[in-house]
């Protein structure tokens, strides 16, 4: 299966290639109140808001550093099995994508209880390799916050 490798400081993670729409550069973002620190904001994509959340202060509590390699990670977001959406993901160095067999990640030994979007690792002659569940990043009170029902009623954004 193929996936997009990308690295958090120093370590390294994937996602699957099938949930990817597009990898752009960092944009400029709106901030959306009341969120999680780790809800970055929002802009405009092809006519949709899509918020986007900073995958380092997801998991490490840290904010990622602007470098030449930063990059929004544009994914398919399956809300309730029901509703797609497009989020975001700021990370860094999402330059490769890597071929790997199911078969070969494992569970990792450590399991945090905060973490349900962190699924099993594999290991390469770099080192571990962290596997990412898209549809499990958000806890579902932010997921309420920043995807709201379609209640039927147009909405205007201006950003």
């Amino acid at each position: 299966m193929l996936y997009v490798l990308f690295n958090l400081d120093k370590d390294r993670y994937v996602i699957r290639a099938k949930d990817v729409i597009e990898i752009i550069p960092l944009v400029k973002l709106n901030h959306i109140p009341k969120t999680p620190d780790y809800v970055a904001g929002m802009f405009s994509y092809r006519g949709t808001v899509v918020p986007v959340i900073d995958m380092r202060l997801l998991t490490e509590s840290r904010e990622l550093r602007n470098v030449m390699s930063t990059r929004i990670i544009l994914v398919n977001y399956m809300v309730d099995d029901s509703e797609d959406h497009v989020l975001g993901l700021i990370v860094e160095h999402a330059t490769d994508t890597v071929s790997l067999n199911e078969d070969d990640f494992s569970e990792s030994a450590v399991h945090v209880k905060d973490s349900p979007y962190m699924t099993k690792v594999v290991t390469d002659e770099a080192g571990v390799i962290q596997g990412i569940d898209v549809k499990k990043i958000l806890p579902e009170h932010v997921r309420k916050m920043i995807f709201a029902r379609d209640t039927g009623k147009e909405v205007s954004l201006v950003l």
